[in-house]
């Protein structure tokens, strides 16, 4: 990565441009975050193990795959997918067709679902925490977009 430097975007879509000693510190991150995955699971079956060891853990937090029984039609819920790390207050509509949550729709057998009432004062806390930071990246997408169209119309009046 000798030339590229990149840069890191912010929440108000501004970006700083990295230095190369911190594109060197995320490549090295990078690489020492692949060495340790490869030794943890060198294998398909060692990395299959620990999917299903984290999703009988998620079950005993009290987590299930679409809510299971817990999660009812029109329920609200808390909903957190493999592959990040959030976690956002939802709901599973009346058909239990879909879940909606932070701005996102999913399938239920997509995500991980659990009662409102079933959540530790820690998940409220970080779902608090997650629904917050989402609605202030929203708020600053739709004010780009307000000054985009507002750019747009003053150029087609012009």
């Amino acid at each position: 990565m000798s030339d590229y430097h990149g840069h890191m975007t912010h929440k108000d879509g501004s970006h700083t441009y990295l230095s190369k000693e911190e594109v060197d510190d995320l490549v090295a991150s990078f690489e020492k975050h692949n060495a340790e995955m490869a030794s943890l699971m060198p294998q398909a079956w060692d990395a299959l193990g620990v999917i299903g060891r984290a999703t009988e853990r998620l079950r005993k937090l009290g987590w299930r795959k679409g809510g299971g029984l817990a999660v009812r039609k029109g329920d609200e819920c808390a909903v957190i997918q493999i592959g990040s790390t959030g976690m956002w207050s939802g709901w599973l509509d009346d058909d239990r067709k879909y879940v909606h949550y932070s701005g996102c729709v999913s399938s239920p057998e997509k995500v991980w679902l659990k009662p409102l009432a079933e959540l530790t004062e820690e998940e409220r806390a970080y779902m608090a925490y997650c629904d917050k930071d989402s609605a202030e990246y929203m708020e600053g997408e739709f004010s780009r977009w307000s000054a985009d169209d507002a750019q747009s119309d003053k150029g087609q009046s012009g």
